[in-house]
């Protein structure tokens, strides 16, 4: 069977029946390569500090750029510059950045500084951005001053070379003097005659105090324009070309041409239509334009970049660039781009750039600036509205913005290899869009757009019905792996799921929450928690979550499923990956109870006012019971609690069988820890899986979800290979931490009086001893579930061999009468 293993299919709306969507199944010669940082930011230079962090780091900022960078192997490149870094002044005395704004308005609440005074401070902020980030800075050249020109390169290579931005592995990867250029003549900042020679002059005098030169790796970025003639004559990258601008020794130090663009403008407050901004011809139309440029600089050996662009100018349109329908414009507009520039001319030149490889000449720049709120993040706490500067009732907190899921879309679907390649799929339909991707020359993934804009107020959403037939020589794949982008209307401002995930959350790291589209669901229904087994992962519980919707879809409006949330142990699947420096500190295991705080708090942050169903297996069952620990008896935080293939056990019962529970705990810790945990790629680790056990006993889906989540490409000099996210050193040291195992037991006996209680087993013993089983039901110790049930066909790995079994055994006891203790006392 051959399997495409990932495929992102991102739906809006309306009625298109039998679209034909033809996927070679090899990359075509003229597939673009992929930079792992193609979606990269450009922060306006007067709010780097409030982004980055003055004294310390913003946390939110650094995991938003971290979830991108871990997805696609490379952090995003960030450019610290647009208007205000032409109106930014060095003074070496100041510690803390000095800024001048002008008032506040309803179309400008959030204005761009008129003045902004910076010290060391200001660039040793770099220190802050996540390890390995290149960075292009921009210097003030339309005040026509070298002198600060000169002071703000000094300052900028203090920084680069601390020790505190160099262990950090952050590099600078160019500098850019001077942001459009082209408007000086119209804004005052030069006289009519202004031309490119200007702009050698001044990195003439700032070559030298960068140590930009042949051999380093730290280049010019030239242009910047904020628009073009597309001709020889004006502002345009042929125009600079002919007066000369890389002859001179700085111009020859010009790595990348930088313009900008954006789809629209809201400077002066006009509207926009977001379906206009989706549109398919729109978002190609708006581009062609760009031939002649992009052209003229890739045959001259040059990268070519947009380094600033978005919908709307002036930070963004009310109503569309804060929507959900942005978002697909956003990865619509990023992927199209890059095919778009290298299809101009794919075999570039010789870069001026010896012995350096730009990660940006196939990178298409996101301008997301702090006054620019309703684009892709906002870190900062804001108390002014961003549609009018209005006071705000309370303040909002940083969060993400529908925009940043197009960002993380089109990073998951680059991955991690280092190699990937990408078309646009030839789709005859005016609103279907698609890419498909390749890793060498191997389908791996691909992305199909639904432009059509299904809006608030709108008649019932249709489906769009999809033809695939795969070209070329070779074996068809005979199934898939779907994930969706949920959006509830384009208009919508929050509320997007990636793959069942939500980024919308207080520390800008996704979480896994599941609801469902169907008009049965209820905001009075059963909000459901679960906690997943050693060794595995949160996505496993997604056949089970799949299938307990749609039985519980018909029952009574409060038994229907309002939302599920699945967590990961701090040492397992993604949290793994996130913790991973932090884990490699610990000389022990991180146990069920510190995951039960995890899991306390976010129930008690999150979850006010649900009605919340717990549900642990195996491990994860110690975890559901201590995250009560704290809560008052006769208030639980949960109306039931289903321990599925529960691990724990009493203290009076350990002690009995000590010996014999150590003997297993140690073996199991030892198989664990001699286990092989690293493959040459997904389908060897697969096919390694399938020939052992436990694996090759397990569902299908669940079998794809682990090989597809449970392992992570990671790089090496030895090329690249997948390895377990959850480290088997982890792993097996949790095995003898006895303590939170024997203390849920306790935490049962005293409160099963007041949760009800439902265990379920699998019907085959191989590996809870019947005796730990039976003493769970003890009522002589004060032991009283409120239900006990068996999956036959199932042994202790109940999640993943048999979730239908499960889901239906869990969904038996989830109605009104077993989720209160008067049912049984």
């Amino acid at each position: 069977m051959i399997s495409l293993p990932f495929l992102c299919l991102i739906l809006l709306g309306q009625q298109v029946s039998g679209v034909n969507v033809p996927i070679p199944l090899f990359a075509p010669s003229n597939a673009a390569s992929v930079s792992p940082s193609l979606f990269s930011f450009s922060i306006e230079q007067d709010r780097w500090t409030d982004w980055a962090g003055s004294t310390s780091r913003n946390q939110f900022l650094f995991n938003t750029l971290d979830n991108l960078g871990r997805l696609t192997g490379a952090p995003p490149d960030i450019r610290v510059g647009a208007n205000s870094e032409d109106r930014t002044k060095f003074n070496a005395a100041i510690q803390a950045t000095q800024l001048v704004f002008p008032a506040i308005t309803t179309i400008v609440p959030y204005p761009e500084a008129i003045n902004i005074t910076v010290g060391d401070a200001f660039y040793q902020a770099t220190q802050f951005l996540p390890p390995n980030t290149r960075v292009i800075w921009g210097l003030n050249l339309g005040q026509n001053n070298l002198t600060t020109a000169f002071l703000e390169a000094k300052s900028i290579v203090r920084a680069f070379s601390s020790s505190a931005v160099k262990d950090m592995g952050i590099v600078l990867d160019a500098i850019e003097i001077g942001n459009e250029a082209d408007l000086y003549r119209n804004n005052g900042a030069r006289p009519r005659t202004y031309n490119a020679t200007q702009w050698t002059s001044f990195a003439t005098n700032v070559t030298s105090a960068l140590g930009i030169s042949s051999t380093s790796t730290t280049k010019f970025w030239g242009a910047a324009f904020a628009g073009s003639s597309h001709s020889t004559s004006g502002f345009s990258p042929q125009s600079v070309f002919n007066q000369g601008l890389l002859s001179s020794t700085a111009g020859s130090f010009i790595s990348t041409i930088s313009q900008h663009h954006y789809s629209g403008s809201f400077c002066s407050g006009s509207e926009g239509l977001l379906q206009d901004l989706m549109t398919k011809s729109t978002i190609r139309g708006n581009l062609s334009s760009f031939i002649p440029d992009i052209t003229a600089t890739r045959t001259r050996g040059l990268d070519y970049v947009f380094g600033e662009t978005n919908s709307y100018s002036c930070h963004g349109a009310p109503g569309v660039s804060n929507t959900a329908g942005a978002a697909l414009w956003t990865l619509d507009y990023v992927l199209f781009a890059l095919v778009f520039i290298l299809l101009r001319n794919p075999t570039r030149g010789t870069s001026h750039r010896t012995g350096h490889k730009s990660a940006s000449h196939e990178c298409t720049s996101m301008k997301v600036l702090a006054s620019n709120i309703i684009t892709q993040i906002q870190p900062t706490t804001l108390t002014r509205s961003i549609l009018d500067g209005s006071t705000l009732p309370s303040p909002l907190p940083p969060h993400v913005q529908p925009a940043y899921y197009g960002a993380i879309v089109a990073a998951e679907a680059i991955g991690a290899s280092g190699s990937t390649r990408v078309i646009e799929l030839s789709i005859d339909n005016n609103q279907i869009t698609g890419y498909a991707f390749y890793e060498g020359k191997k389908l791996v993934r691909a992305v199909l757009i639904n432009s059509n804009a299904f809006l608030q107020g709108s008649a019932n959403r249709a489906s769009v019905h999809l033809d695939f037939s795969f070209t070329g020589n070779g074996m068809a794949p005979t199934k898939a792996s779907v994930k969706r982008l949920v959006i509830g209307h384009a208009d919508d401002q929050s509320g997007l799921k990636w793959g069942g995930q939500t980024y919308e959350t207080s520390d800008g790291r996704p979480t896994k929450r599941y609801t469902s589209m169907s008009e049965t669901s209820s905001k009075d229904g059963l909000t459901l928690l679960f906690a997943h087994c050693l060794g595995s992962h949160k996505e496993q519980w997604e056949p089970t979550i799949e299938r307990i919707f749609h039985l519980q879809q018909s029952k009574d409006t409060r038994d229907r499923i309002r939302e599920a949330w699945a967590f990961d142990w701090q040492s397992h699947g993604d949290a793994a990956v996130l913790n991973e420096e932090v884990l490699k500190t610990r000389d022990d295991a991180v146990s069920a109870a510190e995951w039960a705080l995890a899991l306390e708090s976010f129930v008690s942050t999150h979850l006010k006012g649900h009605r919340i169903v717990a549900l642990g297996h195996s491990a994860g069952t110690a975890a559901i019971m201590m995250s009560v620990k704290s809560t008052p008896v006769q208030k639980p935080p949960y109306i039931a609690i289903f321990l599925i293939e529960p691990t724990i056990l009493s203290q009076e019962l350990f002690d009995a069988h000590a010996r014999e529970r150590k003997i297993f705990a140690n073996m199991s810790m030892k198989v664990t820890l001699e286990r092989r945990d690293t493959w040459p790629d997904r389908e060897t680790a697969a096919a390694y899986f399938r020939r052992r056990l436990p694996w090759k006993s397990w569902d299908p889906r669940v079998f794809d979800i682990y090989v597809n989540h449970g392992l992570r490409t990671v790089t090496s000099r030895d090329g690249n290979a997948v390895v377990l996210k959850a480290s088997k050193r982890q792993e097996g040291l949790a095995y003898p931490h006895f303590p939170p195992y024997i203390e849920a037991t306790t935490l049962f006996t005293e409160r099963c009086n007041v949760i009800p209680f439902h265990i379920i087993y699998g019907g085959n013993i191989d590996f809870i001893p019947k005796y730990i089983q039976e003493s769970l039901c003890d009522t002589s110790k004060g032991r009283k579930p409120a239900s006990v049930t068996k999956v036959l066909d199932a042994g202790h790995l109940i999640v993943q061999e048999d979730p239908d079994g499960l889901a239906r055994a869990i969904c038996d006891k989830l109605d009104g009468k077993n989720l209160q203790i008067s049912s049984r006392m």
